[in-house]
């Protein structure tokens, strides 16, 4: 798909802008709310199907109070003298608790809904509070699929709004490059009227890239990765948080972060795979030309949330994706973190403030281990290709790409 500016308002009426008005980035129209009863689904064994109950369907009766229940259940923070199976045992025993709960608020029956991104880093767990749209085929066995969801934060049974569904970064990225000219300008250092056409989905090198932007004389071939989790304060964690995708910093400021996940990749230690060739890719073709024009290599974290101050790579969950995403700075990547901030009431998203990329003092790109990065590489090589993402339970057909 390409989009010419030969019409230079192309790019610029692609989206009707009010004065003074930040552009809508995505519009997902009226989203249900609910909450997750369990994940996977009792009825259908799929992780990536759950079982919902729709705040609508809770009994008359009850719905002047479980809001206030389910966040009462919910702010309790976790002792930090615990050890890691006290840890566990106390979070498994909370969840339970809501769990109850929520069965006790309607007799009527439970929904199933898509659920793409899984647990999104331990956020979607029973008693979590998530927004929903209709299933668009009529032979999905999902009436629903989850679009966002609310992470439990430390001030007291506070939440924040999530981006949960995976293709709502790269949908928000390009209609970004297509309303928001102070980005284009001040991130890519080019005027919006000089890009001649954008495309998804190009091979460059051994890479496909999300999208690839040309003006006259440059090429700019864009990363785009999807992030929905933040660190914790230490000791600030609420009891009923899942434990996964739990990183704790002892001050500063919270900061999304990228990647999450266990070191299970062929006991190499990285969570992504995928994600550390993507950026060594990029790092070479950084500066090289494609005919006349120079190809300038560009990451995007698109942070699916606005309580954050700053990104930073995951250092604890993948140290060779942060030396990786640090060497390619260095190399004149431009690495580039962008807030989305959601209303639930609206269903859409617009762009909030561009963050700081910040890299965690352990962080030395120059101790990258040559020899173990090569040996990702192989294994990506070997594995990577053949990888199948999961699609809906209902075999609709739809794919995902896993950033």
């Amino acid at each position: 798909m390409r989009l010419r500016s030969a019409v230079a308002a192309g790019l610029a009426s692609s989206k009707v802008v009010e004065q003074g008005r930040p552009p809508l980035l995505v519009e997902l129209g009226k989203v249900e709310q609910a909450l997750i009863v369990s994940r996977p689904s009792k009825i259908i064994k799929s992780p990536y199907v759950s079982d919902v109950l729709l705040v609508r369907d809770i009994d008359p009766s009850r719905q002047g109070e479980f809001q206030a229940r389910i966040t009462e259940l919910c702010s309790n923070l976790l002792p930090q003298e615990l050890n890691k199976a006290a840890t566990k045992r106390a979070v498994a025993e909370q969840q339970t608790l809501i769990q109850e709960y929520i069965e006790s608020l309607s007799s009527k029956r439970r929904h199933l809904a898509h659920a793409p991104s899984l647990d999104c880093a331990g956020i979607v767990v029973s008693g979590a509070t998530v927004w929903l749209s209709p299933s668009l085929s009529e032979t999905a066995k999902t009436a629903f699929t989850i679009q966002l969801c609310e992470e439990l934060r430390e001030n007291n049974g506070g939440r924040t709004i999530v981006g949960y569904h995976p293709s709502l970064a790269e949908k928000a990225f390009r209609a970004l490059i297509e309303t928001d000219e102070n980005f284009v300008r001040e991130e890519l250092g080019v005027e919006r009227s000089s890009i001649e056409c954008v495309s998804s989905q190009q091979t460059f090198g051994k890479s496909r890239v999300d999208f690839v932007l040309e003006t006259k004389d440059q090429v700019f071939l864009v990363e785009v990765k999807n992030v929905v989790g933040a660190d914790y304060m230490e000791g600030q964690l609420p009891a009923a948080r899942s434990l996964v995708g739990i990183y704790t910093v002892k001050e500063g400021v919270r900061s999304a972060i990228f990647p999450h996940g266990s070191n299970t990749k062929a006991d190499l230690g990285v969570v992504s795979d995928r994600a550390i060739k993507h950026i060594t890719e990029l790092t070479h073709l950084q500066g090289t030309m494609s005919g006349k024009k120079k190809l300038q290599s560009v990451i995007v974290f698109m942070v699916n949330r606005s309580d954050c101050e700053a990104f930073r790579p995951c250092h604890e969950a993948d140290m060779v994706f942060a030396q990786c995403l640090q060497r390619a700075q260095k190399s004149g990547v431009l690495v580039l973190a962008k807030e989305l901030k959601w209303n639930v009431e609206g269903g859409h998203c617009t762009a909030g403030k561009s963050l700081p990329v910040v890299f965690h003092s352990t962080v030395d790109s120059s101790a990258l281990d040559e020899e173990l990065l090569g040996r990702v590489l192989a294994y990506n090589a070997e594995h990577g290709n053949g990888r199948r993402s999961p699609n809906n339970s209902s075999k609709r057909g739809s794919k995902r790409q896993r950033k």
